[in-house]
């Protein structure tokens, strides 16, 4: 996926969503480990545990 995506041009914004999407959505698909869910909800109940939250993801891609 990340071969197509840098293939496109930087105007044709319709393919880079369609591609963005695919990416997105195979990211969504994986498991996250228990450790790793363990510490999130424990970070998060230092906040509030009933306080409303958006987790936004960041997918940084090595040259």
């Amino acid at each position: 996926m990340i071969d197509k995506l840098s293939g496109v041009k930087s105007d044709d914004r319709e393919l880079i969503s369609e591609i963005s999407s695919e990416i997105c959505s195979a990211i969504e698909s994986l498991a996250i480990s228990n450790d790793i869910e363990n510490e999130i909800a424990k970070a998060l109940s230092n906040h509030g545990e009933y306080e409303a939250y958006a987790v936004r993801h960041f997918l940084q891609i090595a040259p």
